[in-house]
């Protein structure tokens, strides 16, 4: 079985193959450029790819890590993403333990894919943009900043690298991850009287990273302990609940072109700086506010022992 769309990020086919869905995304959004994406370039270029709850694989070189079937929805599956041949201009995406998928799922899984490996044409062109001006860039591949899913997920990431060693900003994702699936079980638990057969399939690895609706009601200590976040808890869950309670539109932010009225609105949420601030406008797009602090000046100091600073 094999089903097409047209999206402005890309064109899914769909094919079963019995026991999993494998979504093939075209990489054709991105013009001529697609002749030149590279997976392991996308997804291996700054830390948050080796945060859960991502995995890269470097023998097959792919890219695997639970995605969720809608927003609204604790269900997710495993994803496997590849790149079989640079000549196919096309992703493909192997869905696990799924043997039905939704017009809306497919839609949803392809803009997750998306928004990851930034694949839009609007995209590509910021990045054309830069290779016009940095022309080792452009030889190397270098240009895309791997992102989550969803852009919560990106802004908590944030949170956790702020002014602490990156081992430490590992175990916290990994925490929450653990979290996550936890509370996917409870409530799991509770819909298992009314669930129908396709909401059976849930995902069971490690967990995915938590929403904001899994968070927001959540005791502060509890998640400061459960997790090892120190501080940040506080600051995740105020964000958390800045989103729920409709105070914060993350899907408005990532369609606004002003990025100062950008990072005005998430610093609103007590707890976010400029650093902070400033990776999550890396997330959304905007990349003239270099994210740098204390943590940031240390490895500096470290790997160029004579830098002034």
């Amino acid at each position: 079985m094999t089903e097409s769309s047209d999206e402005e990020t890309a064109a899914i086919d769909v094919v079963v193959l019995g026991g999993c869905i494998e979504v093939s995304v075209s990489l054709a959004p991105l013009g001529e450029a697609m002749k030149m994406f590279d997976l392991k370039k996308a997804v291996c270029n700054h830390g948050f790819f080796m945060m859960a709850p991502n995995r890269w694989d470097s023998l097959k070189k792919m890219l695997e890590r639970p995605l969720r079937l809608s927003p609204l929805s604790n269900i997710s599956v495993i994803a496997q993403i590849t790149q079989p041949k640079r000549t196919e201009y096309a992703l493909r995406v192997h869905l696990h333990d799924v043997n039905v998928i939704s017009a809306e799922e497919r839609q949803y899984i392809t803009a997750q894919v998306g928004r990851m490996l930034h694949l839009s044409a609007k995209q590509q062109n910021a990045i054309t943009d830069f290779h016009s001006i940095h022309v080792e860039a452009k030889k190397t591949g270098f240009g895309r900043i791997f992102c989550s899913p969803t852009l919560f997920e990106d802004m908590v990431k944030a949170i956790l690298l702020c002014n602490c060693q990156f081992g430490r900003a590992l175990d916290m994702a990994n925490s929450l991850c653990e979290l996550q699936m936890e509370i996917s079980k409870k409530v799991d638990k509770k819909r298992k009287r009314t669930r129908s057969s396709k909401e059976e399939e849930t995902y069971k690895g490690d967990g995915n990273f938590p929403s904001s609706k899994e968070l927001a009601y959540l005791d502060k200590k509890f998640l400061e302990k459960r997790c090892n976040l120190g501080y940040r808890a506080t600051t995740i869950l105020r964000l958390a609940k800045e989103i729920e309670k409709g105070r914060l539109n993350l899907e408005s932010l990532e369609k606004d072109e002003d990025c100062e009225q950008v990072l005005k609105q998430v610093m609103r949420v007590k707890g976010i700086g400029g650093f902070v601030g400033s990776y999550i406008l890396t997330c959304i797009g905007f990349y003239h506010k270099i994210p740098a602090d204390t943590e940031t000046i240390r490895h500096l100091k470290e790997v160029i022992p004579h830098l002034i600073i």
